[in-house]
């Protein structure tokens, strides 16, 4: 219920911004549907046809509503791309329209479970000292049988890339009693690691078997009481020399941007260089590993 009432507002704020941009366009295109539906409901040679309840009134209708359905639908398309364009241009960042991308096939986390993604909207830049490449991720159209349920699923993403490529799979995953869990941050082998109390009903931890210390070393209490304190669901997810960062939710709006860019702004300069210190642990615990035929 929430989700859906969420996507209410989306709409919505969609509309009336359409309607703020171009009032004139807007007045303009419900004219046109208002006379077309006056003058057919009001046609004197068309309310003698024999058909007339059952083929004239529906095209009347059709003919009112398919031309402001159709221009609506261009607007909103039009509406997410200068979204995207204005917040590339608040945040001097590059923007460009993106495609389709090979996924990483390593079967872990957002990016290793199809062998390739719609990736649009691409912006790329720098958050103080750390790269970021923020998108929007959208998976291919699920098979039967898929863990991922029905429909595509969609993220705002922001990627970086650490000064090191020994990160194994640690993910947290932002979860909710209403929604339960997105099943996305989920690897093939990977379990969930035990975290404290009173951030259990909000995250789950998944990690690499073997790792599991280095995880809550990242993920420490002042971390999760960040995450725990932003609006959205916030996702992490640790794997080689990605961090990715993300929401699972395709309702964009100008200030659910600014909102995650600023959870993003707090986030890096504590959580990337934890990780990059952590490189000569990892080097150890992947030889000690292999050695003993893990």
């Amino acid at each position: 219920m929430k989700l859906h009432t969420n996507g209410e507002m989306y709409v919505l704020q969609i509309l009336l911004s359409i309607v703020r941009e171009k009032p004139l366009h807007v007045l303009g295109v419900c004219v046109y549907a208002v006379c077309v539906l006056y003058y057919g409901f009001n046609s004197q040679s068309l309310s003698h046809l024999r058909t007339y309840q059952d083929y004239v009134v529906p095209g009347i209708f059709w003919a009112a509503l398919t031309p402001l359905v159709v221009w609506f639908g261009i607007q909103f398309t039009r509406y997410r791309e200068r979204l995207w364009h204005s917040f590339a241009h608040k945040h001097s960042l590059q923007y460009s329209p993106g495609g389709y991308e090979s996924g990483r096939g390593n079967g872990a986390g957002l990016w290793g479970l199809h062998d390739s993604y719609e990736v649009r909207h691409v912006l790329t830049g720098s958050i103080g000292e750390y790269p970021v490449r923020l998108y929007l991720l959208t998976e291919p159209k699920p098979v039967a049988g898929s863990v991922r349920g029905e429909g595509c699923m969609k993220w705002i993403v922001a990627e970086t890339q650490l000064t090191h490529d020994t990160c194994p799979f640690i993910a947290l995953e932002r979860w909710n009693q209403e929604l339960g869990s997105t099943n996305v941050v989920r690897a093939k082998g990977s379990g969930e690691v035990p975290i404290e109390t009173q951030f259990h009903n909000f995250f789950r931890l998944h990690v690499t078997p073997g790792y599991e210390n280095e995880a809550l070393e990242i993920f420490s209490f002042d971390m999760l009481a960040f995450l725990l304190r932003q609006p959205d669901r916030v996702h992490v997810e640790v794997s080689g020399a990605h961090l990715l960062v993300y929401l699972d939710s395709p309702f964009i709006t100008q200030q659910r941007m600014s909102t995650f860019y600023k959870t993003l702004q707090h986030m890096y300069p504590k959580l990337i260089p934890q990780i990059n210190r952590m490189d000569d642990d990892f080097r150890a615990l992947h030889t000690y590993y292999h050695k003993v035929g893990n």
